[in-house]
This record gives C-alpha cells, structure tokens and sequence, in this order.
C-alpha cells in the first residue's frame, strides 16, 4: 500500500476520472501513481520525473507495490514522448502537480507542439495559476472544476480540464478568472472567498502606507502595482457576490 499522501495529492486523485490511463509528469516518489492503480481509477499509469534520483525511488516503491506491470516508471524531460505505447487507446489524463504553473505551461505547450492530445488534464500548480489557464484555454481545454486548498500555511488551486469536442473556442476568460479561477470564483467557494478578501485587506494596508506625496518613480510605481492588484481582487469578490445572489435566486425558484 502507497504511503498516505497530502490533501493536495488526494484532491488531484480524486479529480481524475476512472478509468483513464494516468501520466504523472514530475512524479517524485511515485505514490500519486500507485494510488490511481491500487484503487482502482486507473489502470495503467507512467510515473516520469526529470530527475534520476526521484525516479529510483519511485521504481522501488512501484515494485513493493507489485505494479511494475501496470506502471511504467520513466525519465523524461515533460510528457514522455512514448507514453502511448503503455496508455494503448485509453483515455489519457495527465497530472502536473509540485511545480510552478510557468513551468507547466512550458510542459504542455512542447507536448501541444508534438500533436500530443489528451482528454482530461489536472493540474496543481503552486503560482503562476494565471498564465496555465490561458494555456487551456488557447489549446482547446475547457475547465471542468477548481479546488481551493489549505496545506501547510500555502494555498493551492486544483483544476481539471478537458478537451472541448468540437475544438471550438469559449468566452476568454477574464483577468480575475484567469487568476482566481471561474469555477472558484462562480460557485463562490469558501475558501477562496476568504483568501480574496483577507488580500483585499492586506492591500489596502499597504496602500495606505504609501505617502500620497511621495514623488519618486518607484514609490509611484508601486503605488499602481498595488491599486491594479486591488481593483482585480475587487472583481474577484464581485464575482463570487454575483454568484451567490444567482444561486439564491435559482434556489427561491425551485422552493416554488
């Protein structure tokens, strides 16, 4: 049995639709991997890292497991270029979790650019969540659902996309959206909620202390930094009251 893993890695499991084969790109120790197949959700997996250290001891692990059958452990620099001799036909969900969302973006566009295609898509990124969703949305990725955790004192947004069958665009998302998310932000999760208003005050404070006289280029620069940064946090919670007064309105009509 895997080595119990963080809420954030149990979340991404549990976003992963059943039954589709897994790459685990940047999979460390490999536990993310052997969860999905242990449990059933997937059937075959590949378990990649760039690292050789990280990949022995996701090699060992698998093998405790009796899995070396059904996972294949790899090194790879991104998407393994060979994946679909393991996946088959299968569905393929790629996971991307522990790394930067520039770094992810940079992983998926090279994996775009081979003519890489992949139905489902679930990512954790630790910054950066803005310029991944313009990757989805540029390539033909619909999100399909956002979580919003807690771990450790760090917050982490977990999305799940999947390719639009008819390769269409959709409405571009707006600033706050690409930054906050348009699920977090429409079904007004909690945790978000809190997390956008507590920076709403955090920014206010800093505003305030910046002397309106104050004439150098920097402190003015500054100064903008932090009144953009406000306004689109402004947004964000607009968002999420406009979304709870739908819901409340959708939930008055059904009490009808």
């Amino acid at each position: 049995m895997a080595a119990r893993l963080s809420e954030r890695l149990e979340t991404v499991i549990r976003m992963v639709t059943p039954g589709h084969a897994v790459l685990d790109v940047g999979c460390d120790h490999g536990f993310t991997a052997i969860r999905l197949v242990e449990d059933g959700i997937s059937p075959c997996a590949v378990a990649s890292d760039v690292r050789e250290g990280p990949l022995a001891a996701a090699r060992q692990h698998v093998a405790e497991a009796g899995l070396s059958k059904q996972i294949a452990v790899t090194l790879a620099d991104g998407v393994p270029a060979g994946f679909a001799g393991i996946t088959g036909t299968r569905p393929v969900t790629v996971i991307l979790a522990g790394m930067g969302g520039l770094l992810m973006t940079d992983i998926l566009k090279a994996a775009f650019r081979r003519g890489n295609s992949f139905s489902e898509l679930v990512l954790s990124p630790q910054r950066d969540a803005e310029a991944l969703r313009g990757c989805l949305d540029e390539n033909g990725y619909r999100i399909e659902a956002e979580r919003f955790i807690r771990e450790d004192g760090k917050f982490y947004q977990i999305i799940r996309a999947a390719k639009r069958e008819n390769g269409g665009s959709e409405r571009p998302l707006a600033p706050e959206e690409l930054r906050y998310g348009p699920l977090l932000l429409s079904e007004g999760d909690p945790g978000m909620t809190t997390y956008i208003s507590s920076q709403i005050t955090r920014m206010t404070d800093l505003l305030s202390r910046i002397d309106d006289r104050a004439a150098s280029e920097r402190a003015k620069a500054r100064r903008r930094e932090l009144e953009e940064e406000l306004a689109l946090l402004r947004r964000a919670l607009a968002r999420i009251r406009n979304g709870a007064r739908g819901r409340e309105v959708t939930s008055d009509d059904g009490d009808d």
